[in-house]
């Protein structure tokens, strides 16, 4: 056997001793401390290092527990409760006189000073008392704030009864409907504020509105254009195929030529129409309306027959369509591609695919050119 705490072996000169605490054996060294052991009616004993421990710290919890229960209680808790036992007093004021009354009462004598203090009081009474208004005049305010009559006001516990809603789901959407198309049609009939601020500057300038006539819109210019294009031409033409086809277009190339001029006169007053009313359109747009309207002329006369343009105006004509560079419009490259999308411009192959790699120009139409 050996001994539990320094592992030396028991014999003659080291005898073997038990813990009374944890019972193990121990030599007489390990067995030095003593404490009173609670299992052994605290009876003061020699126990290891470990038991020592362990004792005296079930001890000091014990002594901690009860200091805290005997502990008083903290003096924010007291005040508490005496606050509520006697409820505080209210703080004294201390009113000091002013400087000026100071002054006064210094070297008077008592009837003086006695007129003094009177006068002092008939002073802070007169402040005391304010115009304070009744009840009356208040709720005569407060129906005139609210706009209600102003002798007869409107009490405001009085209740006012509202019938149920007994409509339907759809009769109430059809309602909904109803009332916003009616609101809509209302706000249409109201003027445009941008041409009541129109009207009134052409008036500040002394303009006014002299004239009944009103000039037309560019929407209304194209709508012209576009019937008298559109119909008309369409009407002579079927007119001149059946003529013709008859024999018959010698015979009323006059009147065909005299519509031929009306229809002129009219894209010709419409244009001048489009110019004057909108002057801010951009000047390619302008030029490339005014080349397809010419061109669209000179096919109409050609395929009546009815004049016959010379090579030079002709080649005017259609120089800008026909006249093109054989070459790439970036690089200067010879062109291999025609893109449909870019307004028909030329590209070599590289610069067609560095230039249509976005999401807008990735779905451009192209096809192959061959230069002339």
């Amino acid at each position: 056997m050996s001994c539990h705490g320094c592992a030396s072996k028991f014999g003659f000169w080291t005898r073997e001793n038990g813990c009374p605490a944890c019972g193990f054996s121990f030599c007489s060294s390990c067995l030095k401390r003593k404490i009173a052991v609670p299992k052994l009616d605290n009876k003061i004993c020699q126990v290891c290092q470990n038991c020592f421990k362990t004792i005296s710290s079930t001890k000091t919890e014990s002594k901690d527990s009860e200091m805290s229960s005997s502990r008083a209680p903290p003096d924010a808790y007291l005040k508490r409760l005496e606050a509520l036992d006697g409820p505080p007093k209210p703080p004294v004021t201390i009113y000091r006189a002013e400087p000026r009354m100071r002054k006064l009462i210094e070297g008077l004598n008592s009837t003086d000073l006695e007129i003094v203090r009177r006068l002092e009081k008939l002073r802070e009474e007169r402040h005391a008392v304010k115009n304070v208004p009744t009840e009356d005049e208040i709720a005569h305010r407060l129906a005139l704030l609210r706009g209600q009559n102003a002798d007869h006001p409107q009490s405001s516990s009085s209740k006012v009864y509202i019938a149920p809603d007994t409509r339907s789901a759809e009769q109430k959407t059809q309602d909904l409907l109803s009332q916003l198309q009616e609101e809509v049609e209302i706000d249409a009939k109201l003027p445009n504020p941008d041409d009541v601020i129109a009207e009134r500057l052409n008036r500040l300038r002394n303009r006014g509105d002299s004239s009944t006539e009103k000039p037309l819109l560019p929407d209304e210019c194209s709508k012209i254009t576009e019937s008298v294009t559109l119909d008309e031409i369409a009407e002579l033409l079927a007119q001149c195929n059946i003529e013709a086809a008859k024999g018959a277009q010698k015979t009323d190339l006059a009147s065909i030529v005299s519509k031929l001029q009306q229809l002129k006169n009219k894209l010709v007053q419409n244009d001048n129409m489009e110019d004057v009313s909108s002057s801010d359109e951009d000047d390619e747009k302008a030029a490339k309306k005014i080349l397809a309207k010419v061109q669209a002329e000179v096919d109409l006369e050609r395929s009546l027959g009815i004049t016959e343009m010379n090579d030079d105006e002709a080649m005017d004509v259609t120089n800008d369509d026909t006249e093109e560079f054989s070459w790439c419009i970036i690089c200067n490259e010879d062109a291999k591609i025609r893109c449909l999308g870019c307004d028909r411009d030329l590209y070599c192959k590289s610069c067609f695919q560095e230039g249509h790699r976005d999401e807008d120009t990735r779905c451009h139409a192209f096809e192959p050119y061959k230069s002339k």
